[in-house]
């Protein structure tokens, strides 16, 4: 007899969601429907939505007597978060050059590159547009933008858009990210 299979359009996500920000230290989410924190603001629209990735590199251990490895062990993980923000803002431009998440939003700033002793981990949140037992949520504690900055100036139709690729770091004490599923256990 073949073994039963599960099969629901319920459990087929489909949400671009929405992007926050928050300085270090900020009260994390204890589930993906707690009320965020008033420190975690809004990044915005984006171009294309956001996609994280993370990625494993494991090594095989060999010995001399064999021809397949005795083990693979996982060396090292990269995990990432990249968004490109519609919002061409003075809080997302410092965001995307590693000063911080808050930002300030005052007319007439000068925006520069920071010495890298002055660089600002922040911590990200995407969240489902859903909410309440529909909502989940990707929690990344310590990220960090290493991304390149290539910001188009062009004509209408086309928008000025701040490209981001924030490396997850693993903050001491937890894990670098944390899923939230919703109340049915969909991401």
């Amino acid at each position: 007899m073949p073994p039963t299979t599960t099969k629901s359009t319920a459990e087929v996500a489909v949400d671009v969601g929405v992007l926050y920000a928050a300085p270090i230290g900020t009260a994390e989410p204890a589930s993906a429907t707690a009320v965020l924190d008033t420190a975690w603001r809004e990044i915005g629209y984006t171009e294309d939505g956001s996609v994280f990735s993370t990625t494993v590199d494991a090594q095989d251990i060999e010995v001399e007597e064999l021809l397949d490895p005795v083990r693979t062990v996982n060396v090292k993980r990269k995990s990432k978060l990249s968004f490109m923000m519609a919002q061409s803002t003075a809080r997302n431009l410092q965001l995307a050059l590693n000063q911080g998440a808050a930002g300030t939003a005052a007319a007439g700033q000068t925006l520069a590159p920071v010495a890298g002793s002055a660089e600002v981990r922040v911590m990200l949140l995407w969240e489902t547009a859903a909410t309440g037992a529909s909502q989940s949520r990707l929690l990344a504690r310590q990220a960090y933008n290493v991304g390149g900055l290539e910001i188009a100036l062009k004509q209408a139709p086309d928008k000025h858009t701040i490209p981001v690729e924030f490396s997850l770091e693993k903050p001491t004490a937890a894990a670098s990210f944390t899923f939230f599923t919703n109340a049915t256990g969909v991401f």
